[in-house]
């Protein structure tokens, strides 16, 4: 136990030793020498000629101070690794010994018993041991059983695949040869003799299943004194993958831009030999030059997603610039500090427990002779001579309609609310000015309108109709049991009597034979209209449909890698929605005025006069702790494009998180760095999902970094990605720049689309019926 433990630390030592070594010597090589020329350091060599390929973005590794590097040596680690050493060799022992006694080795008999003894050993100990291990490691980072699960499926797989490259016949000649007191010894030899030549010999490696996982063998985890290093240093994931390695079929990423990963992961590279099963990651595949890029086998999202956000350290190999990335002054490796559940803290709403996948669909319902009541949302903006200024609501609506008049609808009885008339007839909020709209989009088909939404006259004249014909109801808001509350004289909110809710309740519900609804804009308020129906079949309209649809292919069964890019002013309106997003996504882009108060809690940015939310400055640490434990990897804009007001017109300059926003300057957007960083991440993403512009791009000035992501987004969805635009100012966007046909889905929810992200319950969906 305690030879295993040594070994193992002895093993962990040399890798950071000699990393440490090689990190010292190229600063003091940039010290000595020109920065542009290549030196006798072959990995210098390559890195140079690499960086002449391909340069460097500026500013995208950052300059760095060797005054700030901290002591490059993680006992933490080393600990971790001794620990599971001593406590994994008397189960190894016992394995070992166990496969001698079922397959002895004799004289005359020594090759296949050998054979049979590898063949356990790998099929069945080593699935086991690779299991216990990352469950050991990722307990001991402070991970919990997500980031266990999480792990498991992106990294167990190839991790166990690599195994078999090496191991085997490593195995071969220690069950063969090695007396049993000594194979797990020589176990640990071996990966020591591996784990140098890794770290010192092999710079550059091209490998189908792990690709990125164990590059470069070990380097040290520097942690930064100065906070968590935001994205401008953390390395180019390069998704298009256009580099090539000696032309072979797996792409590479040059050292420069090469990230070491959470350490229980990358702990299989060396340690994994204390349970006789440590991965290869040496094998050039034989070149295939007739195969076009996207043919080719897709890196592993778990490679992406071991990035934690905080706590997890690593460095990226520049020639002359060792780059320290993602510590906390706060934070200690086995010290996480204390999470709160922001949740619990912040939100009064029922999480959401509902399925967005199983509902009825107007699809699934007989229409024929039937009166179908359909709640649409014709809240359309009118000018001051009542004409429709914006009739996409009323378009978005038309699929429904003509379903049900196709398929032998006995009447289609129409009912919405327009504007807030707080409960009592208004002509100003009247649906009137809608029925020539309707009419002229259904082709001339007659709508009746009727002046009331309940009542005698209205259940005659629904009574009376047939053939499919349409009919719209009078404003639903004119009544305050639809919203449950009006306002009185004095201008205060007056609770609607309940016995008259319920009546009004049953005077809609009289209208129809089946329930239809199509309004997901109110779906998150529990109005009559969307609850109080109370029919035997309630079904989603095409617009309801696929809104559930798209958004349950985000929340509930997302292509990975998922991102989630979320703008906004203020952190604390946004909390609840970040704080169940952790819980789903791969990566998270924040921008928008609330990076802001992240950037200046993490990484002491000066932000001038921007906009800081201080409530949200609290709680940006148990965001960052959240995201470390769920393996979020959280990308941050790193240069800045500010104003002197917030005006069209304004004078603008060009700064950098390094510069800061000077004071009496606002940062209005967001420069070519961090848009390099936002399309770098959308593609690497299959599921996109978006919420709030980055920059104000309501002034042409500052709408640089929005169009940029929203070409990225339109781009993404040529190549068959995902791609959601979550309502509110981003739809406006989309709509702007006229790309509403050019992505998956444009949410119509404004609000609704929010609650949802957020995790709440929509009581309009709740109420529809399950989908048999």
């Amino acid at each position: 136990m305690v030879t295993n433990a040594v070994l193992g630390g002895i093993a962990d030592t040399v890798a950071q030793s000699i990393t440490a070594v090689r990190t010292r010597m190229a600063t003091h090589r940039r010290s000595r020498s020109n920065a542009n020329d290549p030196n006798n350091d072959l990995i210098s060599i390559e890195i140079h000629s690499l960086n002449k390929e391909k340069p460097p973005a500026v500013g995208e590794l950052g300059s760095y101070n060797t005054r700030h590097l901290a002591t490059p040596f993680d006992f933490e680690r080393l600990t971790r690794f001794m620990a599971y050493g001593f406590f994994m060799a008397p189960i190894q022992f016992q394995w070992f010994g166990f496969l001698a006694r079922s397959f002895p080795i004799t004289t005359t008999h020594a090759t296949v018993p050998a054979l049979k003894r590898v063949a356990m050993d790998q099929l069945i100990f080593a699935p086991i041991g690779l299991l216990c291990f990352f469950t050991f490691m990722t307990v001991a980072e402070g991970g919990g059983r997500r980031a266990i699960v999480r792990k498991m499926q992106d990294v167990y797989t190839p991790t166990l695949k690599a195994n078999f490259m090496l191991w085997p016949a490593v195995q071969i000649l220690n069950f063969r040869v090695i007396p049993i007191q000594f194979q797990i010894f020589l176990a640990g030899i071996v990966e020591t003799i591996d784990l140098i030549h890794c770290e010192t010999i092999v710079p550059y490696y091209c490998f189908p299943e792990l690709r990125f996982l164990f590059q470069w063998g070990f380097s040290p985890f520097y942690r930064s004194p100065s906070g968590v290093t935001s994205n401008e240093k953390q390395y180019d994931r390069n998704n298009k993958n256009k580099q090539k390695c000696n032309e072979s079929e797996s792409p590479c990423i040059p050292l420069r831009r090469l990230v070491i990963y959470d350490p229980s992961t990358v702990a299989a590279c060396c340690w994994w030999s204390m349970t006789s099963h440590p991965p290869s990651t040496r094998r050039r595949p034989q070149p295939q030059h007739n195969k076009p890029h996207q043919e080719r086998k897709r890196i592993p999202p778990s490679i992406h997603q071991q990035i934690t956000p905080t706590g997890t350290f690593g460095f990226f190999l520049d020639r002359q610039r060792p780059i320290p990335f993602v510590a906390h002054q706060w934070h200690r490796r086995g010290a996480v500090p204390r999470v709160q559940n922001i949740i619990q803290k912040n939100n009064t709403h029922q999480i959401a427990t509902m399925s967005l996948s199983n509902k009825l669909s107007v699809t699934d319902v007989d229409l024929k002779d039937k009166r179908v009541l359909v709640r649409v949302d014709f809240n359309v903006p009118l000018d001051e001579d009542k004409n429709i200024t914006n009739n996409q609501r009323i378009v978005g609506a038309l699929p429904t309609i003509k379903y049900a008049i196709d398929h032998g609808a006995k009447a289609v009885v129409l009912m919405s609310h327009l504007g807030r008339p707080d409960g009592k007839p208004n002509p100003k909020f009247s649906l009137k000015p809608v029925v020539p709209e309707l009419e002229k989009l259904l082709g001339g088909r007659s709508v009746i309108f009727t002046e009331d939404c309940v009542g005698a006259q209205v259940e005659e004249a629904v009574n009376k109709a047939g053939g499919g014909q349409v009919i719209l109801l009078e404003n639903l808001r004119f009544h305050p049991e639809e919203e449950g509350s009006y306002k009185d004289e004095q201008g205060k909110k007056v609770k609607a009597d309940p016995a008259k809710v319920e009546e009004f309740r049953k005077g809609l519900t009289v209208l129809g034979d089946i329930y239809i609804n199509d309004a997901f804009g109110t779906a998150h308020r529990a109005h009559s209209s969307m609850v109080g129906v109370n029919l035997p079949q309630r079904a989603a309209g095409f617009l309801v449909k696929k809104e559930l649809e798209y958004f349950a292919k985000a929340l509930e069964n997302p292509t990975r890698p998922f991102l989630a890019i979320l703008g906004g002013s203020k952190v604390s309106d946004k909390i609840q929605l970040i704080d169940n997003l952790l819980d789903k996504v791969n990566t998270l882009v924040i921008c928008g005025a609330m990076a802001f108060t992240f950037k200046k809690v993490l990484h002491h940015v000066k932000i001038g006069s921007s906009l800081f939310d201080e409530p949200g400055s609290k709680l940006v640490p148990d965001i960052m702790a959240k995201a470390e434990r769920n393996g979020v990897r959280i990308v941050f804009p790193v240069d800045h494009v500010v104003a002197d007001r917030f005006a069209a017109d304004a004078n603008v300059q060009y700064k950098t998180d390094e510069e800061g926003i000077p004071d009496g300057w606002w940062g209005l957007d967001f420069g070519e760095q961090s848009v390099k960083l936002f399309e770098a991440a959308i593609g690497e993403a299959q599921t996109i999902l978006w919420n709030g512009p980055p920059g104000v791009f309501e002034f042409d000035k500052f709408a640089g970094s929005t169009k940029a992501m929203l070409n990225a987004c339109i781009e993404a969805v040529k190549q068959g990605k995902i791609v959601i635009i979550g309502g509110g100012d981003t739809a406006t966007v989309a709509a702007k720049y006229h790309a509403e046909d050019k992505l998956s889905h444009v949410s119509t929810g404004g609000g609704a689309s929010l609650e949802l992200l957020e995790g709440k319950d929509l009581p309009g969906v709740s109420a529809l019926s399950i989908s048999s």
